[in-house]
């Protein structure tokens, strides 16, 4: 433990003497000292402790901001000794953690968003598409193009555009309603 505050106090006495050369008697405000701490911090954070897997061909870095925001530094291309296995163990069981917080926020979350009295689909809706296969914190927008009612007159199906512009025939199930158009 004392060679771990032997490395944080180095590391936070360069931090220190570099930011009083970056900064030295000039007057700086607030925000401006805010943003270049900000700056610093994530530099600090993005410096790479050891590899995320065994795998030789994958040179991904793990570093304290993967630990901290569950982010890969797509960046560092810097080599690193502090190859740790406990480091790498722990980092891939938050991993897993938040996959399965993940899975259980959508099984709980989107049923209440699908919730509705009456919903026509009109041209414009933005609406979030449930996907299965969508990755961990992303959420997928589309817009409403066109509604698709059935003899009833209930819509059952949409087209709808996605953010990338491509166009997809969606069944009503699969979609949330996120904010009406200015239509209605």
């Amino acid at each position: 433990m004392a060679l771990l505050c032997t490395i944080w106090e180095r590391m936070i006495r360069t931090v220190r003497k570099n930011m009083r050369a970056l900064v030295g008697d000039r007057l700086v405000d607030d925000e401006t000292l805010l943003t270049v701490m900000c700056e610093v911090e994530k530099m600090i954070n993005d410096r790479p402790l050891t590899r995320q897997c065994d795998d030789p061909r994958d040179l991904a870095a793990l570093t304290p901001n993967t630990l901290l925001l569950s982010y890969r530094n797509r960046s560092s291309s810097a080599n690193t000794s502090a190859s740790t296995h406990n480091l790498r163990e722990k980092w891939k069981l938050a991993h897993k953690l938040a996959d399965e917080f993940w899975a259980r926020w959508l099984k709980e979350y989107l049923p209440s968003l699908q919730e509705r009295q009456k919903w026509l689909f009109p041209k414009g809706d933005v609406v979030l598409m449930v996907k299965e296969d969508c990755p961990r914190g992303e959420w997928p927008l589309a817009v409403v193009e066109e509604s698709y009612p059935d003899k009833n007159g209930h819509v059952r199906q949409v087209l709808i555009r996605a953010a990338n512009q491509t166009q997809y025939r969606r069944d009503v199930r699969k979609l949330c309603l996120l904010e009406k158009s200015d239509s209605e």
